[in-house]
């Protein structure tokens, strides 16, 4: 039995349903049902059982959940064992070669990377569209780290090679302070901020996802474009709005130079608005073993600093 697939199955039963899990690890329903097929018929017992709310484990599966959690978790860490042991190596090595996006990059580069086991490595910036080419024609000695909308979710999904493993999901909102009209909303709809004073991110991917975002509501009163979180910030200190996202926020509230204080965030009720951010690599390009390495840490390195955060919104 593959590793893989026994992670498949932890992400079933966590998700509660093929489509969500699917959705998650970023293959195909139909894939996933194959796998945990595959599974079932190894141990030759049924160990899920769907229903019009998703599926259940049969208590074979509960067992079988129990044991794979743990079973998962002990390949994380043999993974981190051999990373360390590797680390002195790798540092001899040419530099590991990360592209990111923008947004990635700032994910990235909030890690707290002191005594890590990532080894040497270059980080460089690239848009979205420009990213995408370069995974196309990337090797199992790269890697690519991005944030997918639906959209693009979509986009990639049809290049049918690529394959995605996210390590964070936001959900795009806005902040504003508590005595905004309607900052009290648990969630809001994109047309009631049509005629609202609003800024948002000026760097071009963020600028192409809140034009996609807003297609079908588009924002009105723009008042302010900026790439500077704290003049985001400040703005909407002013009784204004400014477009944020949820991991956004979560930083920003623990960074004592952003003056957060007041100031509430509130998602966006659509689905559109969920970004997954992740590492992309071509299905015949599988990263290699010190790539794999890099993943699982920054995925661990990413979980302990938000542990919270990652609690409440998982990937």
């Amino acid at each position: 039995m593959h590793i893989e697939s026994m992670r498949y199955f932890v992400e079933l039963a966590n998700a509660g349903s093929f489509s969500a899990a699917a959705r998650n690890l970023f293959i195909s329903p139909q894939g996933l049902n194959k796998a945990i097929g595959t599974i079932e018929r190894e141990f030759g017992s049924k160990l899920v059982e769907r229903n019009r709310h998703g599926i259940v484990l049969t208590p074979e599966g509960k067992v079988f959940y129990q044991h794979a959690v743990v079973i998962v978790s002990e390949i994380g860490a043999i993974v981190d064992d051999i990373a360390a042991l590797s680390s002195t190596q790798d540092s001899r090595e040419k530099p590991l070669k990360i592209t990111a996006s923008s947004y990635a990059t700032s994910v990235f580069s909030g890690l707290n990377l002191a005594g890590s086991t990532l080894g040497t490595f270059t980080l460089q910036e690239e848009t979205i569209p420009e990213l995408l080419k370069l995974v196309e024609g990337g090797g199992v000695d790269e890697l690519f780290l991005t944030e997918l909308y639906p959209l693009l979710q979509q986009q990639v999904g049809e290049m049918g090679n690529i394959s995605f493993e996210p390590i964070l999901s936001t959900r795009t909102g806005v902040i504003w302070t508590q005595g905004f009209e309607l900052a009290d909303h648990e969630t809001i709809h994109r047309f009631e901020l049509r005629d609202v004073p609003i800024a948002y991110n000026s760097h071009q991917d963020m600028r192409r996802y809140a034009e996609a975002l807003f297609a079908e509501a588009p924002l009105e009163n723009v008042q302010l474009k900026t790439s500077s979180i704290r003049l985001l910030v400040e703005f909407a200190h002013k009784q204004f709005a400014s477009l944020f996202d949820s991991y956004g926020y979560h930083v920003a509230v623990r960074d004592p130079d952003i003056p957060m204080e007041g100031v509430r965030f509130t998602p966006l009720a659509t689905p559109e608005a969920q970004l997954r951010v992740g590492f992309l690599y071509r299905k015949d390009a599988r990263p290699n073993a010190r790539c794999r390495r890099t993943i699982e840490v920054v995925k661990r390195l990413f979980n302990t600093a938000n542990a919270e955060y990652a609690s409440h919104n998982p990937v």
